[in-house]
């Protein structure tokens, strides 16, 4: 897992940039999280729906769950860092993008400089591994444009660390999870396949296989 934080003023275009980053990193086979910073709070129990009923009778935590998605509402006496809630919830996600975040230190940070609005750096320089801007600026840290996506999503791919070990399995293109277990099963019965092929180079980074359903095959044999 990888986190990048995005920091910089209200307005400077943060939340455009990062979605553009999400599509540009999908694109390019990498699981995608977001992780927003929400300094003034947040309010997902709006007040006259059933849900604001439970919240404020201090229900802990209060779930909604729907067709295809699920909300979580825990309240905390102390709040984790944004790294910790990537590492509970963003386990097996390889980019975890950041909107916000500013103060947290730990935080590989690119700011978003915006002209008119935002034009100093308030980042620690230690902390800062990039500056996305609108106007010219001279600094001894990678510069891009808010158009430059592509370049970013480059600049930040250099950036990933090494990719641990695992199985992904995709169906149809949703991605099912597997525990721990039957990744190991799998790593086991796909390198002991491949190992007896020729020309297979010794512990391959990475492999892909595709496995294709022949339905009209199926259909003449269920007649």
């Amino acid at each position: 897992m990888n986190i990048f934080a995005f920091v910089g003023a209200s307005n400077s275009g943060k939340t455009l940039l990062i979605k553009k980053l999400i599509s540009e990193f999908k694109s390019r086979g990498y699981s995608v999280g977001v992780i927003k910073h929400c300094p003034h709070g947040f309010d997902i129990a709006p007040q006259g729906k059933d849900s604001s009923i439970f919240v404020k009778e201090n229900a802990n935590p209060v779930v909604l769950v729907g067709p295809q998605e699920i909300v979580v509402s825990r309240k905390e006496s102390s709040l984790p860092s944004l790294k910790m809630i990537a590492s509970e919830y963003f386990e097996h996600i390889d980019i975890v993008l950041v909107e916000g975040g500013q103060h947290e230190k730990s935080l590989k940070k690119i700011e978003v400089l915006r002209q008119s609005l935002s034009e100093e750096l308030k980042t620690n320089f230690n902390e800062l591994i990039a500056v996305v801007s609108d106007f010219k600026l001279e600094m001894p840290k990678p510069i891009f444009n808010h158009h430059q996506i592509s370049q970013i999503a480059d600049f930040l791919e250099k950036n990933l660390a090494t990719k641990s070990s695992g199985i992904s399995l995709k169906i149809d293109g949703s991605p099912v999870r597997l525990n721990k277990f039957v990744q190991r099963i799998f790593k086991k019965i796909i390198l002991g396949m491949i190992s007896s092929l020729d020309r297979i180079k010794d512990n391959p980074e990475n492999i892909v296989i595709t496995l294709f359903s022949d339905k009209k095959k199926e259909e003449k044999k269920q007649r």
